[in-house]
């Protein structure tokens, strides 16, 4: 079920965290944000991705859907990309976490087990979160090929 959105009304209201190639991400609260997409098709296929992992501790919560966006859970933290440019290394601790993660992402059955450097975050409490899932059950990679390039 979803309810008719005012994008300008987002657009206007509310902090842009995030955009990319699929659409724009604005912060809605202090634990949700909603995912506005160019294309209904990708919403469609995120919302799917991520039902899949709403069991999983990997994912951010789905709270609503709707034809071109997805209110969801706003994970506060630093991407993959930011923890390493401060730390300069992964604890054992985050390594473990980010296995434990791509493990997961197979027991989903997810046909893409890979995510990019930008979308994993690192929370406070070293938990990790992966974001942006439009192409976990569309492209095929069963290694993590973006994961490994972007930590040379």
């Amino acid at each position: 079920m979803w309810t008719k959105i005012n994008i300008k009304e987002i657009e206007t209201n509310n902090e842009l965290i995030g955009y990319g190639s699929q659409g724009k991400v604005y912060k809605l609260s202090p634990d949700r944000c909603i995912k506005i997409y160019l294309r209904e098709k990708h919403a469609k296929r995120e919302a799917k991705a991520l039902r899949s992992g709403a069991s999983s501790r990997f994912f951010p919560k789905i709270y609503e859907t709707g034809p071109n966006y997805i209110v969801m859970e706003y994970i506060e933290g630093r991407t993959l990309i930011d923890y390493l440019e401060k730390e300069s290394k992964l604890s054992k601790s985050i390594i473990k976490e980010i296995v434990m993660m791509l493990k997961e992402m197979e027991r989903l059955n997810f046909t893409r087990v890979d995510a990019r450097l930008r979308h994993i975050i690192i929370t406070k409490e070293k938990e990790v979160k992966v974001i942006d899932h439009v192409n976990s059950f569309k492209i095929i990679s069963k290694y993590p090929k973006h994961l490994f390039r972007g930590l040379k």
